[in-house]
């Protein structure tokens, strides 16, 4: 049985997700592009973009790299400052 995500958890996949959302628009991303530039289906795009799901460290640490953006950007400015005193390494295998 699926646990479901807590209020907190859902705030901050639309949080990441909307900035997502508006840095593949600035960059001049289509949807489609960042479904091929991470191998996942359209929907799943979607869903992270609406907050729905959660992106994955791996393809926010690629989608860094693609649009040559600090993984900082896609996180909100209280998270940041939340967690700015620890250290946090992602690691070459996204795990």
């Amino acid at each position: 049985m699926k646990k479901k995500a807590g209020h907190e958890e859902m705030s901050l996949n639309r949080l990441i997700g909307a900035n997502i959302k508006r840095i593949r628009k600035e960059k001049g991303w289509k949807m489609v592009e960042v479904t091929k530039a991470l191998d996942i289906h359209m929907g799943t795009v979607s869903n992270i973009e609406r907050g729905n799901v959660a992106c994955k460290l791996i393809h926010l640490k690629k989608l860094s790299e693609i649009w040559d953006t600090p993984v900082g950007d896609f996180f909100p400015t209280a998270s940041i400052k939340k967690f700015s005193r620890k250290k946090v390494r992602i690691p070459e295998d996204g795990c």
